[in-house]
């Protein structure tokens, strides 16, 4: 019976060692999540201004390649043929 007693105690004791270790836990991973939230805040607004600019140049693109580039194929195109239509008169032109 006096074994029973002391094992018991023993296991009482356990169990207070086991909920204490358990507070503590629960205090660190309160402190660790705080930490964590901090930094997602902080990262969050490096992230967006990343996501803005990669927008910025997204949108750029676009804007050359349906507009920019195909005009100045054009201006390029046209310069081109009408600097072989004056080859073509110079070399009428002369004997």
């Amino acid at each position: 019976m006096e074994e029973q007693k002391q094992s018991n105690a023993v296991l009482a004791y356990e169990v207070k060692n086991l909920v204490r270790s358990f507070d503590d836990f629960k205090i660190d991973n309160k402190k660790d999540h705080k930490e964590l939230i901090d930094h997602q805040k902080e990262t969050n607004g490096r992230v967006k201004k990343q996501e803005e600019w990669k927008s910025y140049i997204t949108g750029g693109m676009a804007v050359l390649s349906i507009i920019v580039i195909p005009i100045l194929l054009y201006i390029v195109t046209t310069v081109i043929s009408n600097f072989r239509v004056a080859q073509a008169q110079e070399t009428e032109i002369e004997p």
